[in-house]
């Protein structure tokens, strides 16, 4: 399994080693036995702008990447804030299934654990997680597709919530802040490409 993290110049060190360590946690989940390449890019500039606001278009971002070429992962972190229609920010957003990600450390370069947290949940969604198919499905949240268990996987609406939901990370180490059913998932979506 192969990565390729793009990141703009303005995101810090620290963020990129959180960043490198999300991966690897979930690269973990997806194989069974962790291992994986991940390749770096930095870029400076030529980020979509949310038409009167300082926000980077999230939707924008991601259909601009091209397609990857199987069973690599394709992260995007910017410094500026990202956006979406309808909500004030994200933390990140992913395509469902297309092994796409887009995040920002805006809101949380002070918070290495919530980095983790984010790129571990969006990285999720990226392979699948979680589908409308499963008992774990919150149908409730303000976005659908998110898990009801305590997991990496449930809807956050603000830092607190990201560092508490990232805290699973810790406590349940050997799945990656995952819980059961995620985990089951996670490993189904890798090991039937």
């Amino acid at each position: 399994m192969r990565a390729l993290l793009v990141h703009e110049t303005g995101v810090s060190d620290q963020s990129l080693e959180a960043i490198q360590f999300g991966i690897e946690v979930v690269a973990a989940q997806l194989t069974g036995v962790g291992g994986i390449q991940v390749e770096s890019q930095a870029i400076s500039s030529g980020l979509p702008i949310m038409g009167n606001s300082d926000q980077v278009d999230s939707d924008t971002l991601l259909e601009s990447f091209q397609a990857w070429p199987n069973r690599t992962l394709l992260v995007m972190a910017i410094a500026k804030d990202l956006g979406h229609k309808g909500v004030n920010f994200l933390f990140g957003q992913s395509k469902f299934s297309e092994g796409k990600v887009v995040f920002s450390t805006a809101r949380l370069e002070d918070s290495p654990l919530a980095i983790i947290g984010v790129v571990s949940h969006e990285i999720g969604h990226a392979y699948g997680l979680v589908s409308e198919h499963k008992p774990n499905y919150d149908a409730v949240s303000q976005f659908a597709g998110h898990c009801v268990n305590p997991c990496v996987m449930q809807s956050v609406n603000d830092k607190g919530e990201m560092i508490r939901s990232a805290g699973m990370i810790q406590t349940r180490p050997e799945q990656s802040g995952f819980c059961d059913d995620c985990v089951v998932d996670l490993r189904a979506v890798h090991f039937a490409e």
